[in-house]
């Protein structure tokens, strides 16, 4: 995808990264919440499966919403989530993977923060991002909400069948 007339230039490498995890067709997002230092709660999961979005927000087990999607995911709308002033902070690996390490400022609506984002070697997909918010200004009170992307087949299997299960609810 093209770049906005807006977008930072700096984040080039973030915003493909980003766009190219979310139009993979097939993914699972899971995010965790975290209260304090030593408490990570599972706050939300997104199962995205082409033109459709099923979400379900934690831990009230409330029903699973079903969205459409209309074309591709993209960062020309003002909507959605925006990256600047990227700095690259090195590679890490996890596991047998290794990663491209970004710092960025992140905003999306009324919420911004200070962001740490880790982008697959191998696809060039994000696999991670974790957002740290000022204390009071993140989603429910959070400090922080860290997001684990993945479009591993058997992962989404897992998730989409509990989708199916949710939404007949």
């Amino acid at each position: 995808m093209e770049r906005t007339s807006d977008e930072d230039p700096s984040c080039e490498a973030v915003n493909r990264a980003y766009e190219s995890v979310h139009n993979s067709g097939r993914m699972v997002e899971d995010i965790y919440k975290v209260n304090w230092p030593d408490q990570v709660e599972l706050y939300a999961v997104d199962l995205f499966d082409d033109a459709v979005l099923y979400e379900r927000i934690l831990p009230n087990g409330a029903p699973t919403k079903k969205k459409k999607r209309y074309g591709f995911y993209s960062l020309h709308s003002s909507s959605r989530t925006k990256f600047q002033n990227c700095r690259p902070l090195g590679r890490e690996r996890a596991g047998d993977a290794e990663n491209l390490v970004y710092a960025a400022d992140w905003s999306r609506f009324d919420h911004v923060a200070s962001a740490k984002v880790w982008i697959s070697t191998a696809n060039g997909k994000i696999v991670k991002t974790q957002r740290d918010f000022e204390p009071g200004q993140g989603p429910d009170g959070a400090l922080s909400l860290i997001d684990i992307y993945s479009d591993d087949r058997g992962t989404f299997l897992k998730a989409s069948s509990q989708a199916s299960l949710d939404a007949k609810q």
